[in-house]
């Protein structure tokens, strides 16, 4: 439909175009197509009425035409009688009988008293017009009473193609014979002949349109708002069969136009719909806020000066970073509103926490790290000048550029072993040779030996203040993450903040009316605005689910089938089955096909008929207060210790009446967000917590597969090496994430601590150790590709460019929206491929987690790096920003717990590694297998003195003669190079040795406090807030959510709701919206009645077969 106003979001397909390219010559063309309302009124050469920004408003009274320019649809007749109208956003327009002139056609000429602002408007998207939503008009005159919205019923004009005039009838308009109007007798068409309708300064098309029902049409959404890929995708679905193969068919998606208005047919394929899914349910969005909005101080508030440089940085900061404004997350398809998406640089980092907490503070504690390694290689550059000096290895000469700096040493000697054995240098045997002298007497045994002494003190002395700087830098940085965590939680007010978890309620205690009683009771002055009973049903709504899944399935296979009955399903299966020849029915051993299918689907529909006529127990209840104040209050006074909970122990309770039913002693909390909140899994039994340990143990089996394959490819070429090791840190969390499917959570944050365990073990391990073991120990200093430092260069190279290009480029997950989504049959399929990349908070924290623990491991010997590291978390800060904000699949909104884990844990246990690995590091130099008491060789015969000539090795040591003499010290093998330090090296260790035991022992005793700390609370009760309590109440907050119980699946783009929706389905407390279904169609609730009632039974309401939510709102919500 082209030029049309469309009434449905999302609810069928239409030309666009004007979607891909709009250019200045569309609004030229426009508003120079409208001469019927600007010559009318300069033929009288009167002055029209103006609003306060010298913009006109033109009425044509009986055309009944939009000219092409910005207008505004309004019905009904305007003859006789003083009167003012009120239309949303427009002001109020007035009637000028007395000083405006009357066009030739006696139409009438209003102004708007006040400027327009930037809502609630349509576009036409041919010409890029826009228009008001006259919706809602209150009149003063009782003439005025026909007039209905005029963007309610619209027809498209014969000639729009010459004027790109558009027609548009009231519900009372009169049927006359207008040719021009299609009859449309009494509309009025007011066109804003304005320089622009947005307060912030947006162009004409840069903003949505709303239908009559007051909600955005997704599919309006201004190119500059839209990601490079919607627009490439439109772009080449619009022109090309290769992209978009429903090009070769005749399928026409636009909506029917029937006698009353725009009947949309049912939904198609329509990759349209599906890439405003992607934007407009996949990414997170936030409310709009016009570039110059300004909320203007209070009248008692003085303005204070503001300096010039004050100016200029303010100025910066709203220009990179949207200033100071607080911008409000929307729920996924939110339409009553206009939201744009998050900008990926210029979002501040105190609006992360809208992500929820935890990805928040996962993106502070990735700033600060990327500050304390940046200080950190800082104080380690007086040993970059070392290792790179003359002093050290000649100037390393000839060592690659990334690795000048480092303890890579390139000056060797040729020394005597007499005692020395081929054997001990069997995995490095060009380090070792026998030869005669050049009397021919021998042969005598010489090895390598580094010349390097990097062991020195005043090195040692950097990388100890190095590992003291990063000691104060965890505790600093835990103190800000505190603050952070505060600032984060103030600045969001979700569910969580207004919310409490019953964990142990009564069996039969399933009524939500009931505990709202008892808290309200109990409780004076609280309301209850939600209230949620989980019922333990879990293999109910698996067995739902699983039925759904299967149905789709089916239906999948039947395209042309309409009838999904079982009884019609058994008479396909019949058919298909008695078709099937003998090679068919072996195949169907291994696949089953429709027959297979069907009876699944009755073995299914079986146990669901059973299942729906248990009664299962109560097992967490959440209830959501109006404010906060209410929340905290019965926190504090209803806190008991679990272990008095678990035992019922009454005298824990100072208020008899806060035991529910009088003897019930709860055990509440706060609860995680609705989001995290893992509905089928929240009964976790000792069982299960013993799977979690066999779990996260059997990643050391995993650990040992990828030790082998690293050590194959490592043997081949080093780069191999590297790269595996980096490919495997990438696949891991995949195998971690099929690991903890066989694990149960109540939420997902618990779910998160337990794969940021298994993946960070694995990272950790598989980054620094293996690589470790597999080089060979004479390898650690030197320069060359398949030698350590070379390898750790390589690492980081990957981590920092390939993992990040590969993460930008997102192939899996645009091959999906690309070439998957365009032939998907269906619009439920098209979206599903339109979900993007999931991921987890886990996954995150460890991958920081390994690039710290692989820089503080290697420091002392190659502090580049620290600045390595420093830019790889500060790549990873902006990329995952950009993946969290136009790729990644919506997350739950996690809590504090990965943080707090991380900090209180993961950091301290980093300090300690740090310490003791730094005296590792300088006690193991020279790193050659060779040590030296003093002993001379005079010990040996004699006849072997003499000069020897001694082979080179390719790119260490060239061929060279080697004199050997009474007075030439002797060497012998020694496994660390530990047996016979040199005295700054032995001074640097006890140092060292003191300190690493020290700091060892202190973080020992804070973790040991902190876990007692934690173990405490299962015998001591004990309540922290965070932050002050806000008086915002819950029913005010835009963007609010409820616990409202939901399964995700899948096959599915929309989770599944696991209690019913009837007397919910209205409270506008979901977090997600489905355009094209209602939530009726997701309540599996009725799945089972269906089932129940088709097998003759009915749903006992007695019993408690599903979980309960109730909503009461306050009574001022209700008045309004």
């Amino acid at each position: 439909m082209n030029g049309g106003l469309h009434r449905n979001n999302l609810a069928a397909e239409e030309d666009t175009s004007a979607e891909i390219e709009m250019d200045e010559q569309s609004q030229q063309s426009s508003a120079a197509s409208s001469p019927a309302s600007s010559n009318s009124m300069n033929e009288t050469g009167s002055n029209n009425g103006t609003d306060d920004s010298g913009s006109s408003l033109d009425i044509d009274k009986n055309l009944g035409i939009i000219h092409p320019g910005k207008s505004l649809l309004v019905g009904g007749d305007f003859s006789g009688g003083d009167f003012s109208l009120r239309l949303p956003n427009l002001g109020d327009l007035h009637r000028t009988d007395s000083n405006a002139s009357r066009s030739t056609n006696d139409s009438q000429y209003y102004h708007s008293v006040r400027s327009i602002e930037s809502d609630e408007y349509y576009r036409s998207e041919d010409s890029d017009l826009s228009y008001f939503n006259a919706k809602q008009i209150l009149a003063t005159d009782s003439e005025m009473d026909n007039f209905r919205d005029a963007n309610e019923y619209d027809s498209q004009s014969e000639n729009a193609d010459e004027g790109g005039s558009i027609y548009a009838a009231s519900e009372y308009g009169g049927h006359g014979d207008n040719d021009s109007g299609l009859g449309l007798g009494s509309i009025e068409a007011f066109n804003y002949q304005g320089k622009d309708r947005s307060q912030g300064g947006n162009s004409q098309g840069e903003r949505p349109r709303w239908n009559n029902r007051g909600e955005i049409d997704f599919l309006t959404d201004a190119p500059k708002k839209m990601t490079y890929g919607r627009r490439i995708g439109i772009h080449l679905a619009k022109k090309y069969a290769w992209y978009n193969p429903q090009l070769k068919k005749d399928v026409t998606c636009a909506p029917e136009v029937e006698e009353r208005g725009v009947q949309p047919k049912p939904p198609k394929a329509s990759i349209q719909l599906a890439w405003a899914y992607f934007e407009r349910m996949t990414l997170p969005r936030h409310k709009y806020i016009p570039n110059n909005q300004r909320e203007p101080p209070p009248d008692d508030r003085e303005v204070p000066k503001v300096s010039s440089f004050d100016s200029l940085t303010s100025s910066i900061r709203k220009t990179l970073f949207k200033g100071d404004r607080d911008l409000q997350i929307a729920n996924p398809g939110e339409d009553s509103y206009e939201t744009v998406l998050y900008h990926p640089i210029t979002t501040p980092l105190k609006q992360m926490g809208d992500f929820g907490l935890g990805v928040g503070l996962y993106f502070a504690t990735l700033l600060a790290m990327t500050v304390l390694m940046v200080l950190a290689g800082l104080m380690n550059i007086p040993n970059f000048r070392y290792f790179g000096s003359e002093d050290y290895s000649d100037g390393q000469q000839g060592v690659s550029w990334f690795l000048k700096g480092s303890a890579v040493c390139n000056v060797h000697e040729w020394v005597p072993c007499p005692e020395c054995d081929a054997d001990e240098f069997k995995t490095i045997s060009d380090r070792i040779v026998s030869v005669n002298n050049t009397d021919g007497n021998g042969p005598m045994t010489f090895a390598l030996r580094n010349t390097c002494d990097g062991a020195i003190f005043r090195v040692g002395m950097v990388n100890f203040g190095t590992t003291i700087l990063v000691l104060v830098g965890v505790i600093v940085m835990r103190i800000y993450l505190k603050k952070k965590e505060v600032e984060f939680d103030l600045d969001e007010q979700t569910a969580q903040d207004y919310s409490i978890a019953v964990r142990n309620p009564p069996d039969d205690a399933v009524s939500p009316e009931e505990w709202r009683d008892f808290f309200m009771t109990n409780f004076h002055g609280s309301h209850v605005t939600c209230c949620t009973v989980a019922v333990d049903n879990d293999a109910l709504v698996y067995a739902l689910v699983a039925r759904r899944e299967l149905l789709k399935t089916i239906e999948g296979s039947l395209p042309d089938e309409h009838d999904f009955s079982i009884e019609n399903l058994k008479k396909i299966a019949g058919e298909r089955e008695a078709e099937r020849n003998s090679f068919q029915r072996v195949l169907a051993k291994f696949s089953g096909g429709i027959p297979a299918s069907v009876h699944k689907l009755v073995v299914l529909n079986d146990k669901i008929v059973d299942l729906s006529q248990q009664s299962w127990p109560a097992s967490t209840v959440f209830v959501t207060f109006e404010n906060e104040k209410a929340q905290r209050l019965v926190l504090e006074k209803m806190l008991v210790a679990q272990i008095d909970a678990k035992r019922q122990n009454q005298s824990a309770v100072e208020d008899p009446n806060l035991l529910f039913r009088g003897e019930h002693v709860c055990f509440i909390e706060e609860p995680a967000e609705p989001s995290a909140i893992r509905w089928q899994d929240l009964g976790v039994t000792k069982k299960e917590v013993a799977i979690k340990f066999l779990t996260t143990g059997f990643v050391f089996v995993l650990l040992a597969v990828s030790f082998f394959v690293i050590q194959l490819l490592h043997d081949v070429d080093p780069t191999f090496a590297a790269y595996a090791i980096s490919i495997s840190n990438a696949i891991f969390p995949t195998l971690a994430k099929t690991l903890s499917k066989c694990e149960k959570h109540a939420n997902e944050e618990r779910r998160e601590v337990w794969l940021y365990i298994k993946i960070a073990i694995f990272r950790c391990l598989n980054t620094v150790v293996v690589i470790l073991i597999i080089t060979p120990f004479t390898s650690t200093t030197l320069g060359n590709n398949d030698d350590l430092l070379a390898g750790v260069y390589n690492i980081f190279f990957a981590e920092i460019v390939t993992v990040n290009v590969l993460q930008l480029l997102d192939i899996g997950e645009n091959f999906k929206r690309h070439i998957l989504a365009p032939r998907a049959k269906t619009q439920d399929a098209m979206n599903l491929n339109m979900r993007g990349t999931e991921t987890f908070l886990a996954e995150r924290y460890t991958n920081m987690t390994k690039l710290v623990f692989l820089a503080i491991w290697y420091c002392p010997l190659y502090p580049g790096v620290l600045f390595m590291c420093a830019a790889a978390l500060f790549i990873n800060f902006f990329v995952d920003r950009f993946s969290l904000m136009r790729s990644w699949k919506p997350s739950p909104k996690l809590g504090r717990s990965m943080s707090t884990f991380t900090r209180d844990f993961v950091f301290p246990i980093i300090v300690i590694t740090m310490a003791f690995v730094a005296v590792r590091s300088w006690s193991y130099f020279t790193y050659d297998h060779l040590c030296s008491d003093g002993t001379t060789t005079n010990s040996v015969d004699s006849t072997i003195y003499g000069t020897y000539k001694i082979p080179g090795i390719d790119g260490m040591i060239d061929a060279l003669d080697v004199q050997l003499e009474s007075t030439s010290i002797a060497y012998e093998y020694c496994r660390r190079n530990t047996e016979f330090p040199t005295e700054q090296q032995e001074r640097l260790i006890d140092v060292y040795g003191a300190f690493a035991y020290t700091v060892a022992g202190i973080v020992s005793v804070v973790i040991i406090g902190v876990v007692v700390f934690y173990l405490k609370q299962l015998y001591v009760a004990s309540y922290n807030p965070c932050g002050e309590a806000q008086e915002k109440p819950y029913s005010e907050v835009e963007s609010r959510t409820a616990y409202i119980p939901q399964v995700k699946s899948q096959a599915f783009a929309f989770p599944f709701l696991a209690c019913p929706v009837a007397k919910i389905r209205d409270c506008d407390l979901f977090e997600w919206e489905d355009p094209h279904k209602p939530y009726d169609d997701y309540d599996i609730t009725e799945d089972a009645r269906q089932l129940l009632i088709d097998s003759g039974k009915q749903l006992d309401s007695s019993l408690a077969v599903f979980s309960q939510m109730f909503h009461c709102p306050p009574p001022e919500k209700d008045s309004k």
